[in-house]
């Protein structure tokens, strides 16, 4: 009778103690499972935009290269970012889809470059990325002047549809700059 006594103890409304430890680690499994997957789809979100910076920079620099070329690149984003924009000059940008741009300090110190945006900013800082990057190459080749002017919207947007971002890089004969659309 003694040893009913204390076996009952050892119990929790006759489940024992090992299966409800059981349970808890199995919890804190899923939920450590759970934050580590998350963290390595965020990080592979942001190897996505970096890599398109790169991948830009890239063919610009191989368009530059010849004396003639038109060729359109495919370029994978991350779904959230709906445009990749492009701006030479981000005291003129105009668009009003772009206001957490202009009022921000670190924008408005930008330089006049040639530069690309995420839009919108908030999702692209969600994915740990900064909303814009310098694209042009070393010796300044692209040429965004025949995309904004002030008749047309600076940024020049592109849209990113389902993830997938098309751009056609050009560079004539007798041309100095790349142009893209």
């Amino acid at each position: 009778m003694r040893e009913n006594k204390y076996s009952k103890k050892a119990q929790v409304m006759g489940v024992p103690f090992q299966l409800i430890f059981s349970i808890i680690l199995i919890i804190a499994f899923i939920y450590v499972a759970i934050i580590a997957i998350r963290s390595v789809l965020q990080t592979g979100e942001a190897l996505k935009a970096a890599n398109f910076v790169t991948d830009f920079r890239s063919d610009l620099e191989k368009a530059m290269g010849t004396t003639e070329s038109i060729v359109t690149e495919k370029y994978t984003l991350p779904a959230s970012i709906t445009q990749v924009c492009f701006t030479n000059d981000t005291s003129q940008m105009k668009n009003t889809a772009f206001p957490q741009l202009l009022n921000n300090p670190i924008y408005s110190s930008l330089t006049k470059r040639n530069y690309v945006f995420f839009y919108p900013p908030a999702n692209a800082e969600k994915i740990k990325i900064k909303a814009y990057a310098t694209v042009d190459c070393e010796t300044g080749c692209l040429n965004l002047g025949s995309l904004i002017t002030p008749n047309l919207k600076n940024p020049y947007c592109i849209n990113n549809t389902n993830g997938i971002v098309k751009i056609t890089i050009s560079k004539l004969i007798g041309k100095p700059y790349v142009t893209i659309k």
